[in-house]
């Protein structure tokens, strides 16, 4: 590539020299906002503002004194972040790893996943979650009622009674508070995502308030200017 430059009367010719490498890339991250709902994998929500992340190979261009480098060919993978999901990424390392949503992985378009209701889906969980726990504990209280229906109850009968009923109550226990910190989790989750996406969309209102603001101010200066020429 030769870029030519005038100098004087004289003509410089400068050479452009391209570098490519099978190990340069370019990484660009940028923040949009979607018309419609999107659903990014293990979002809590559904979302209206994503980051969008692109990988691409590049070739490095060397002119006087200067490098620049430029994208090659279609992205590598390109993908969906939250904006709680990034802020997550770039504030844990050493971590095994932040969900994301691929879009487009070497051309290949990927489909969109579908979006589970997190609360609806605890709320599953918990209730199959108690269906395990009730359809146990009934088999101990059949246990039971065999035992309490003998004619003599002997010591040995009540030892397995009070071991059956210890049995119920482990049971219980571990299990309701293990349910509820399980839920209590993914609320805070779905609440946190929920404040970004408010956070992000009152950014964007303001935003655009402030252009129209000064499309206003600017408005009014120029009308002001034409009062001053007359």
């Amino acid at each position: 590539m030769r870029v030519l430059r005038l100098v004087g009367r004289r003509e410089l010719k400068m050479e452009t020299e391209k570098t490519t490498h099978p190990s340069f890339g370019i990484i660009s991250v940028s923040r949009g906002t979607s018309s419609g709902k999107m659903n990014l994998f293990n979002a809590s929500i559904q979302q209206n503002h994503f980051i969008l992340i692109e990988i691409q190979r590049a070739s490095l261009y060397r002119n006087v004194y200067h490098d620049s480098v430029f994208p090659e060919g279609i992205p590598i993978v390109r993908l969906y972040m939250s904006p709680s999901q990034f802020a997550d990424l770039i504030t844990s390392f050493n971590t095994s790893g932040t969900p994301c949503t691929l879009d487009n992985v070497n051309g290949v378009r990927m489909p969109e996943p579908e979006y589970v209701n997190k609360r609806e889906q605890i709320d599953d969980d918990f209730k199959k979650k108690m269906d395990e726990v009730a359809s146990f504990t009934n088999e101990f209280y059949t246990k039971i009622q065999e035992i309490l229906t003998k004619p003599n109850i002997g010591k040995s009968d009540k030892k397995e009674i009070l071991k059956l009923l210890d049995i119920m109550s482990a049971q219980i226990t571990s299990n309701v508070p293990y349910i509820k910190k399980t839920f209590t989790e993914q609320m805070d989750k779905t609440a946190n995502e929920a404040k970004f996406e408010v956070t992000q969309f009152i950014e964007e209102k303001l935003k655009r308030l402030g252009l129209e603001k000064f499309k206003d101010q600017l408005l009014l200066d120029s009308d002001e200017d034409k009062q001053d020429d007359e």
